[in-house]
C-alpha cells in the first residue's frame, strides 16, 4: 500500500528544451511550464507541494493540457483554487479536456458551469479553437478566431479578428517590432499558440462501445485554418494519440496529455490508453514526426484506474535554446 501512495503522490519534473531557428534570440532562455490532467487532487493544502514545484522551475508562462476537473465529482476547488494562484503569477494558456466537456453534460452541470464563470474572470488565456500571437514576454497582442461559417477555399481569408490590448507594445508598433527585417530572414518575434478542443465524441472510453468522431488533417484545418510553416507554430490539444494529424496540418510543437502515462509503465512504455488498446503509441515523453514535436505530460491525477506504477505524477519544463 505505501508503494502505491508515493507513486500517486510523489511529484516529479520531467525537462526538455526547444531549440527552433525560427525565433529570435529574444526567446532563449524562456521556460514554459505544462501541467494536466490534474483531476481536482490536491498535493497538500491547496496544493502547496504541486504549486511550490511550479515555482521552483520559475517559468515564464504555464500550459494547462485539459482535465483538470472529475466530470463524475462535484469537486472542482482544487483546480479552481490552483488556477487562481498560477494566474496571478505566471501567464497561463489553458485548454480544456475531455473531462471538462463531459462534466457539462453531467448531473453537476451547474457546478461546473460556475466553475467555467470563475476561470473566465481569471487572467487565464483559455484557447477554445483560437490562435493567440504572443510576443517574446508571452503577451498576447493578438487573438485570431475563424468563423464557423466559411467553405474550405475561404480558410485562409475569412477571418474574424480580435486583437487584444497589450502592455508589452504600442499596437501601432506591431508590424515594426514583431515581424522579421527581410523576407528571407525567417526569424520571427513572435510565437502564434493556438488551441483545439476536441470534440466529446472524439474520445474512446473503456467500457463503451460509442463509435468515435475522427479527426484528421481537414478536421484541425476547419477549427484552425491553415498555419503559415515558416512561423513557429504551438499547438494546445488534449489526445496526443492523433499526433500524426496535428504533424500533418504543419505544428512545429505540441502539447498533449490524456493518456496518464500508460498507468502504468513498462520500460519505456505505457500499458494502457484512454481508447481501449494496449501500450498506446504516445503516452509519455518527447514524440518526433517529419517536422513536428510532441510533448506529452503523464499528468497529475487519476480518473477511471485510480492506480499509478512506475508513473509518477509530474510536471514538464521546457526551455528554449
Amino acid at each position: 500500500m505505501a508503494y502505491f501512495y508515493v507513486e500517486a503522490n510523489h511529484l516529479e519534473v520531467t525537462r526538455f528544451s526547444i531549440k527552433s531557428d525560427k525565433l529570435v534570440n529574444k526567446f532563449k532562455g524562456k521556460k514554459i511550464v505544462q501541467l494536466g490532467d490534474l483531476h481536482g487532487k490536491s498535493f497538500g493544502k491547496n496544493n502547496e507541494r504541486l504549486i511550490e514545484l511550479i515555482d521552483k522551475e520559475k517559468p515564464d508562462a504555464v500550459f494547462i493540457t485539459g482535465d483538470m476537473i472529475e466530470a463524475e465529482k462535484k469537486n472542482y476547488e482544487a483546480a479552481l483554487n490552483l488556477l487562481k494562484d498560477l494566474s496571478q503569477k505566471y501567464k497561463v494558456f489553458y485548454v480544456t479536456g475531455n473531462h471538462e466537456h463531459k462534466a457539462l453534460e453531467k448531473k453537476y452541470k451547474d457546478d461546473y458551469m460556475e466553475y467555467f464563470r470563475q476561470v473566465k474572470d481569471l487572467d487565464i488565456e483559455r484557447l477554445n479553437n483560437q490562435k493567440l500571437v504572443i510576443d517574446p514576454n508571452f503577451k498576447v497582442f493578438k487573438r485570431e478566431t475563424l468563423s464557423e461559417n466559411y467553405g474550405k477555399d475561404n480558410l485562409k481569408n475569412n477571418k474574424e479578428i480580435k486583437k487584444a490590448n497589450s502592455e508589452s507594445i504600442d499596437e501601432k508598433d506591431i508590424d515594426k517590432e514583431f515581424t522579421p527585417k527581410k523576407k528571407n530572414q525567417k526569424k520571427y518575434r513572435y510565437i502564434n499558440i493556438y488551441g483545439l478542443i476536441l470534440p466529446f465524441e472524439s474520445y474512446r472510453y473503456m467500457f463503451s462501445n460509442r463509435k468515435t468522431k475522427e479527426i484528421n488533417k481537414e478536421y484541425i484545418e476547419h477549427k484552425l485554418g491553415i498555419l503559415d510553416k515558416d512561423e513557429c507554430n504551438i499547438l494546445l490539444s488534449h489526445n496526443p494519440l492523433i499526433f500524426d494529424e496535428y504533424a500533418k496540418w504543419g505544428a512545429d510543437y505540441v502539447f498533449s496529455g490524456h493518456v496518464h502515462g500508460g498507468i502504468v509503465r513498462i520500460g519505456k512504455k505505457g500499458l494502457f490508453s484512454p481508447d481501449r488498446k494496449f501500450f498506446p503509441k504516445y503516452s509519455f515523453g518527447e514524440y518526433d514526426r517529419g517536422n513536428s514535436k510532441m510533448f506529452v505530460t503523464k499528468g497529475l491525477g487519476s480518473s477511471a484506474l485510480k492506480i499509478r506504477i512506475n508513473c509518477r505524477p509530474e510536471i514538464i519544463s521546457i526551455k528554449f535554446e
